[in-house]
């Protein structure tokens, strides 16, 4: 049952194959490039929107695949919504606020589309069952989504990172979900996509993803874990698990400038990745660490879950705590290395 619709991993590495020259021609002929930086871990302008090639191919698979219903429809346009904002913001740059609107109704919309009321029993204690009202489950909700769909973007800078964290996001649910057909077909036509956008984008890139690519990706991966839990055939803290290792880097991060009052709101040059970078890694070697964490720990504690289900919390913080600690020394290590740049 784990290769349900296997078949599908053929289309999306045919269809974006096909379509990522025509991506790179117009992102040349437009302009959209990425220009070296204080805050960029690249030396040289990079052309970007190459995640339009998977934004499309996914787009056409869930019209195609999805049954006719008003929830796909509602996420569909939702989908479209997001990967045109960062479509746009690729051309030129929108303002935060605008942004913030924008990615805050995709994700309305997409929690609409998934009906809130169906999570109360699989995020909430049996005590609090009937206690706490379906708005409050619908906000957080709506929120946690907001981060996921962000912190993609915050992590899409160096070669390959996420789009390997998305291929490691679409394995870790095929392998550990239960499987059902039509997220199955789309859990595979991403993977097939990223795969063949990623030797564009790593070792040596020649396109990024671009916000359409990154912002796409983000809401992706959390709408095919939020559908897998919404269908318990994925239990909530497996779910959070997955992309743990982007969850724990960018809110540890986060919070981390936070508390150092630093404008945490603004652009930064703090995430460990980064740190790494600015510290002499490659992007190589930074690419196997992140993939090392996905394969070292996270992958085995999902297993670990499906074993012994009764002991997923423990199995779950436990390597959150781990990952956690790894993040904490890489900003050890890299201490005064780098400062955060907020212009």
């Amino acid at each position: 049952m784990i290769l349900l619709h296997w078949q599908w991993i053929m289309v999306g590495l045919l269809s974006c194959t096909l379509l990522m020259p025509v991506i790179r021609r117009y992102a040349r002929n437009n302009g959209l490039t990425d220009q070296p930086g204080t805050r960029r871990l690249h030396k040289q302008q990079i052309a970007r929107g190459g995640g339009a090639s998977i934004a499309l191919v996914m787009l056409a698979g869930m019209i195609m695949t999805q049954p006719p219903e008003i929830n796909t429809v509602l996420f569909v346009a939702a989908f479209a919504l997001c990967a045109l904002t960062g479509w746009l913001d690729d051309h030129r740059p929108l303002s935060p606020l605008m942004k913030l609107i924008l990615l805050s109704i995709t994700a309305v919309v997409t929690i609409v589309s998934l009906d809130p009321s169906r999570f109360e029993s699989l995020v909430l204690p049996v005590a609090l069952h009937g206690l706490i009202s379906v708005w409050f489950i619908t906000g957080l909700l709506i929120i946690t989504l907001l981060w996921l769909i962000n912190l993609f973007n915050f992590m899409d800078g160096s070669h390959g990172l996420a789009a390997s964290q998305t291929l490691f996001a679409c394995f870790a649910t095929i392998l550990f979900a239960q499987p059902i057909n039509d997220l199955n077909t789309l859990c595979w036509l991403l993977a097939g996509a990223v795969l063949a956008f990623l030797p564009w984008n790593f070792p040596r890139p020649t396109i990024f993803l671009g916000d359409v690519g990154s912002l796409s990706l983000g809401l992706l991966v959390s709408w095919l874990l939020l559908g897998y839990v919404a269908n318990e055939a994925l239990h909530p803290l497996q779910a959070l698990l997955i992309p743990g290792v982007f969850l724990v880097d960018s809110t540890a991060t986060l919070l981390m400038r936070m508390l150092q009052g630093e404008a945490w709101f603004k652009p930064h040059t703090r995430h460990a990745y980064q740190c790494l970078v600015h510290n002499g890694w490659s992007h190589t070697q930074v690419f196997m660490a992140y993939a090392s964490c996905n394969l070292l720990l996270v992958y085995p504690a999902l297993w670990l879950t499906t074993k012994w289900p009764g002991s997923t919390a423990t199995i779950v913080l436990s390597c959150f705590v781990l990952l956690t600690l790894l993040w904490s020394i890489v900003q050890l290590l890299t201490s005064g290395v780098r400062e955060a740049y907020d212009d």
